[in-house]
């Protein structure tokens, strides 16, 4: 298990902890949409990063937001501890999302919180597909509830096959299961 701080200036502070044997954190760090961009830049510590976050929203038929991210091939379980998400909106969002594709309107499951002045919730949020099943909001769903419990704000996603579920918790031990779906109904998976 290997344990990543992000410590970011004007966004989020997670701590990720990696359920997966031998994996390195290596970040891809990709604007996707239009809005603002921010940056991702490696702090002293170990395992640290300054993450800054731009964009406008991850909802609808559209997405527009910062994406640090690593590829991962068949199943994991991550687990973040967000311990703080400034509040620049009532929906900003931060948590673990695993994309097809880094198209504004990729199907996609994201394990999110909202600022404690925002809208102060956790949910697992996800989009099926845009045209063939998504509808006017382009299959974006949201499934579970409850406050995030700054700073111990932790989210899970876990992947067994094609399912996702997520997960909250509030101490990282004792998890409350936000929803899952599988993705053997999306159009040619995910």
């Amino acid at each position: 298990m290997r344990t990543l701080t992000f410590k970011p200036c004007l966004a989020i502070i997670l701590s990720l902890a990696w359920s997966i044997a031998c994996v390195q954190a290596q970040f891809n760090f990709d604007h996707v949409g239009t809005g603002a961009t921010g940056s991702i830049t490696p702090n002293s510590e170990p395992g640290s990063f300054t993450l800054i976050g731009g964009g406008d929203d991850i909802w609808d038929t559209s997405d527009n937001f910062d994406f640090a991210h690593t590829s991962i091939t068949g199943n994991f379980d991550i687990r973040v501890r967000v311990e703080s998400l400034e509040f620049t909106a009532t929906w900003t969002k931060a948590g673990i999302m695993a994309r097809e594709t880094l198209a504004t309107d990729s199907r996609m499951a994201f394990d999110r919180v909202t600022p404690s002045a925002g809208a102060n919730d956790t949910r697992f949020s996800y989009r099926t597909g845009l045209t063939d099943n998504g509808g006017p909001n382009g299959g974006q769903h949201e499934d579970g509830t409850g406050a995030p419990g700054y700073p111990n704000a932790w989210l899970r996603l876990l992947r067994a096959g094609s399912v996702f579920t997520a997960y909250a918790s509030t101490d990282g031990l004792n998890w409350r299961e936000h929803g899952g779906q599988n993705t053997i109904g999306w159009k040619d998976g995910l």
